[in-house]
């Protein structure tokens, strides 16, 4: 809501920081939005992912699969009163998604095994590091206003689902096809495919523990200053921009087992992990950042010389003015 962006804050520099500013003003939750809202868009999902994948020649029970799970986990979170597990479970459903359409495949051709390696090693880095930082972390402040209400916290869990579908979209799509879409050999684009895959999963790992070991000793949300060092000192969310690389480095191994029809998924899922990424999780941590430091010199200097995104050396290209001297 307008009311929680903090009016003394600087105008954004980028069109990134106007893009994130304008959904934080216009976020909804389940205090300022109907619960009639939140129970319409969580019923229309199903059937619409259902037609997605019916056009796109996916099979519809990948695509469902995990819409059903993060409802059950919806049910889970309302009657424990508790959604700490809610990063964990969309891990979860994406492992059982890979293995489930992996193993339905008759004869995996060489490029369909490499993809499925790739992949594994994706969401291994990802759903090890959410639940380490669970365990180690505790509570986290990102899940506290799924409880506001039931309908808001439906919602959630099955945007979630219906996220997953459409961020895996190309490989379940590459194992729901036959050897004789193949387009022969590994080449060029598969290992430049893997070379930004491994490259995106390096650059998170390396952001989110660099990150973790700066509030290894305060509480989640507690945090008195924010992270400017290493990898983020170069981009405010380098971690996203890791996991955003991985995905083009999946379509791109993709490409090759797909006909062409089916090729748009390639850019469907790199484009989706860069869309939710940035609307969603980016926004939700720029609103929070601003709203307990906005109008502080030194994080608006921050702010005006580091890239929102992608990485960049500290204040080239930036407007802002030079960063002061900090306490």
């Amino acid at each position: 809501m307008a009311a929680d962006a903090p009016p003394q804050t600087r105008p954004p520099t980028s069109w990134l920081d106007t893009a994130q500013r304008n959904t934080q003003r216009n976020e909804m939750d389940g205090k300022n939005t109907s619960s009639m809202f939140f129970w319409l868009f969580t019923i229309i999902q199903p059937p619409v992912v259902a037609l997605l994948a019916a056009w796109w020649g996916v099979p519809q029970s990948t695509a469902l699969f995990p819409i059903a799970a993060h409802a059950l986990g919806s049910l889970v979170s309302q009657v424990t009163g508790d959604a700490m597990f809610f990063d964990v479970l969309g891990e979860v459903a994406i492992t059982i998604d890979f293995v489930w359409s992996y193993y339905c495949m008759k004869a995996p051709t060489t490029r369909q095994r490499l993809l499925t390696v790739m992949a594994f090693i994706w969401v291994a880095r990802l759903g090890g590091f959410l639940t380490w930082r669970i365990c180690v972390r505790g509570w986290d402040w990102r899940f506290a206003k799924l409880m506001d209400s039931f309908a808001y916290n439906m919602f959630c869990f099955v945007c979630q689902g219906t996220w997953i579908f459409l961020q895996v979209a190309c490989v379940i799509g590459a194992h729901s096809v036959d050897s004789s879409t193949d387009s022969g050999p590994i080449g060029l684009v598969d290992y430049v495919g893997v070379a930004i895959t491994l490259g995106g999963i390096t650059i998170a790992q390396i952001s989110d523990m660099q990150k973790s070991v700066f509030n290894k000793d305060t509480t989640s949300d507690k945090q008195s200053t924010w992270i400017q060092s290493g990898l983020w000192r170069y981009s405010r969310h380098p971690n996203y921009f890791g996991e955003m690389l991985s995905w083009v480095g999946l379509g791109l191994i993709c490409w090759g087992s797909l006909p062409w029809t089916m090729r748009p998924l390639c850019i469907l899922s790199p484009v989706w992990s860069w869309f939710f990424l940035v609307f969603t999780s980016l926004s939700l941590l720029e609103k929070r950042l601003d709203k307990k430091f906005g109008g502080q010199p030194v994080y608006e200097d921050y702010k005006q010389n580091v890239s929102c995104l992608l990485p960049w050396p500290y204040g080239w290209g930036w407007t802002g003015p030079k960063p002061l001297k900090s306490s």
